[in-house]
C-alpha cells in the first residue's frame, strides 16, 4: 500500500492550505504514528505494526484500516493500492 505517499500528499496539501489561511505550516499534518495509534488502539507496538504495513511485511490488512487511512489522509482507496496512477494528485482526494 502507498501509505507513505498518501501521508506526504496530504501533508503537502495541508501545508499549502495553512499558508493560504495564515496558520502555522505544519498545522493539521498527519504522522505515521497518528495512523498507527488510530488503527491499533489496544495493541502493543503500533509503530512496529505500521512499519510492517508500510514496508509490505504485514501478513494481512483489514478493510477498516484502509478506511482509517483514507479518512485521515483524505485519499481514495484506489490511490493506496496504486490503481490508475495516470491522474494528477487532486484526483485522488476524497471530495
Amino acid at each position: 500500500m502507498r501509505i507513505s505517499q498518501a501521508i506526504k500528499l496530504h501533508n503537502e496539501r495541508q501545508r499549502i492550505k495553512n499558508i493560504e489561511s495564515g496558520r502555522k505550516e505544519n498545522f493539521g499534518f498527519v504522522k505515521k504514528s497518528d495512523l498507527a495509534a488510530k488503527i491499533w488502539t489496544n495493541q502493543n507496538n503500533p509503530r512496529s505494526r505500521m512499519s510492517d504495513l508500510i514496508s509490505g511485511k504485514a501478513k494481512m490488512f483489514k478493510a477498516v484500516w484502509v478506511d482509517i487511512i483514507c479518512k485521515l489522509t483524505g485519499v481514495d482507496a484506489n490511490f493506496l493500492f496504486g490503481q490508475d496512477s495516470e491522474h494528477d494528485d487532486d484526483f485522488w482526494f476524497i471530495k
